[in-house]
């Protein structure tokens, strides 16, 4: 992985193996070869609680968990991707993939019939669920690569998940936004919601940022805020990661600074 400097582990036999590292997302490409023998079976998607309208009887749907969007599957081969002589490969190749899908659905237009289709966002509800299950699943390492806010019961629950995170001894590691100025750090955010309001879980927390090849910020970005001493920076412009069908594709993004 370019940029993430992972040479000095390489030489000393850390290649991953032997640690399941967790990345909650879109769902992974199940049957590609760069994560072939290393998909943890505890792999899965989260079911969503719906309702097609103000009435209607609420319904669970769950999608499967292969990737149709593409982007879960690109940030776990930043971490993951298989060193096998092409291509690219992830920094962790030897580590095992918990692949963990919240991806939302998508009630637009939806109808009594009508088919529920994956949304392009997440679902608030389903981050903890996700946190707490890749830690009861011993996941060493978390990835979350999305932002946003959250307040009430989810806010509640986010920051129950990550406590139990500290007291497992876990790290999670979350992307600081792609929007200019924007404060990931914020009160209302995810990630203040799992860090506490006065950070006390921020020694299990680690948020990645991107820079170029040159190791030069872009000219706008989002911001660390308190956790700006929580921040790696990682080449993640312009790099090359696994797309869902298998092909190179070229990327930009606090997304893959995360895993890396």
């Amino acid at each position: 992985m370019v940029g993430a400097k992972a040479a000095y582990a390489y030489d000393k036999g850390i290649t991953g193996k032997g640690v399941t590292i967790a990345v909650i997302d879109t769902g992974i490409a199940t049957s590609s070869a760069e994560f072939a023998g290393r998909i943890s079976p505890d792999s899965m998607a989260f079911a969503n609680k719906i309702a097609r309208c103000a009435t209607c009887a609420p319904e669970t749907v769950t999608f499967p968990l292969d990737d149709v969007q593409g982007h879960g599957t690109e940030v776990a081969s930043v971490t993951l991707a298989a060193k096998n002589g092409s291509g690219v490969h992830g920094v962790a190749y030897d580590a095992t993939l918990l692949a963990l899908k919240i991806a939302g659905p998508d009630l637009e237009g939806v109808t009594a019939t009508s088919v529920i289709k994956e949304a392009d966002s997440a679902n608030p509800m389903n981050i903890a669920p996700a946190i707490a299950y890749a830690v009861e699943k011993g996941a060493f390492v978390i990835s979350l690569s999305l932002n946003g806010g959250a307040a009430g019961q989810a806010a509640t629950e986010q920051r129950n998940a990550m406590d139990g995170v500290v007291k497992a001894d876990r790290l999670l590691v979350q992307s600081v936004s792609n929007f200019v100025d924007d404060k990931s750090a914020a009160p209302g955010t995810i990630t203040r919601n799992l860090v506490g309001g006065d950070l006390q879980n921020k020694g299990n927390f680690l948020f990645g940022i991107r820079v170029d090849s040159a190791l030069r910020p872009p000219s706008g970005n989002g911001l660390p805020g308190d956790l700006a001493d929580r921040t790696l920076a990682v080449v993640a412009v312009d790099v090359s990661v696994v797309g869902k069908d298998g092909q190179l594709t070229t990327v930009t993004g606090n997304s893959f600074a995360a895993p890396a």
